[in-house]
Formats: C-alpha cells, structure tokens, sequence
C-alpha cells in the first residue's frame, strides 16, 4: 500500500516483520532541511506480558548538535492489533507535524530501555547524577584539543548556546549544559 500524506509529502509503506506483526514507514519526501527520525516502539510489557506498551526512539538536531532519545509513552491495549492501529495513528500525527523525516512503527517481544544521550561540538556528553540549585541535571563532557580550539574561536556562540567550562577541584576540565533530558514531545520540540 503506498499513501501520501498530502502536506508534508511522505511515502507510506507497511510491511510484516518475522512475527507476523505490521510494520510501518512514513519518509519524508525532499524535506532535507530536517534530519529528525523517530521510531514507534510497540512492546510487550507486564509481569504477565499482558500488555502492549508504546516508547519512543529518536534522534533530533539542533544546529549544534543532536540528542538521541527513547522513552516509555503509554500502555495501548492488550490485543496486538488495536495496539498496532493505535501507534499508526500515532505515527501519522507526527507526520503531520512536519518536524520528521523518516518515522517507523516496530514491534518487540521485550521492553525497550530508556536514555538520552546528547552530542555537540564534538563531544559526548553524559547526563549527572546530581541536580543542581535549579533543580536540574547537567550534561557533562571533557574536552579535547578540537574543542578548545573551537572555543578560542567561536567562545560566545557557544557560551551563548548555553554551554559552559569548568575547572573541578582536581585541575580538570568539563564542558557542562543544564537540563535537555528528553521525556516527552514538549522537550524535543524545544530542542528543534
């Protein structure tokens, strides 16, 4: 079945994967000026594995770098095809926000972790343990002598994106930027 989604373009196909589940995928046609992906992970939860749960798996740029997430969204139902319908629907609002160039729907008999992880600059940057005074956490890198030359040139702009250096106690340097932990549509959409 092939289906376009008027607005923004993209490319319909559903499929079955090796346990018998259907499969979608939404691409975007063009829309190169957004790199976004995001995947619909429909899983079998519960002690009983009662359940079909949704998460959410993706990758978002911001211009300075891209965070990649996966988080729990909702329990959908406890029958394998109102629980696939749903995250189709599901699926197609997305679409319609036009922030996604590819979005896929797939199945897995386990549950999916939960992370967030965060590039920029050219660092990797790791999520504390610790909140600060705010309340937040904060990511952390230790950079490299690619970053400190980016830093003597582009010291503002990086400083006005939010990120920060600092010497701890033991002489070492971190590059640090509160907050951007992805749990939900509202966080990444601030990201964008």
């Amino acid at each position: 079945m092939i289906d376009i989604i008027k607005q923004y373009e993209y490319e319909e196909k559903t499929d079955e994967d090796g346990y018998g589940y259907r499969e979608l995928y939404l691409i975007r046609k063009g829309g190169n000026d957004k790199f976004n992906d995001i995947t619909l992970h429909v899983c079998r939860t519960g002690k009983k594995e009662q359940y079909y749960t949704l998460y959410y798996e993706g990758v978002v740029y911001d211009g300075k770098g891209k965070a990649q997430f996966q988080y729990f969204i909702q329990n959908l139902s406890h029958k394998a095809d109102d629980a696939t319908a749903k995250a189709f629907a599901r699926a197609r609002e997305l679409a319609e926000s036009g922030v996604w160039l590819n979005i896929r729907v797939e199945h897995h008999e386990e549950p999916r972790p939960v992370y967030t992880n965060y590039e920029a600059y050219g660092l990797e940057f790791k999520l504390s343990g610790k909140k600060n005074k705010k309340g937040n956490k904060s990511w952390y890198a230790t950079p490299d002598k690619q970053f400190w030359d980016l830093w003597r040139i582009k010291k503002a702009e990086i400083k006005e994106a939010g990120y920060r250096c600092y010497r701890t106690d033991e002489g070492d340097w971190l590059v640090l930027r509160e907050g951007l932990v992805i749990k939900s549509m509202k966080d990444i959409m601030e990201i964008i």
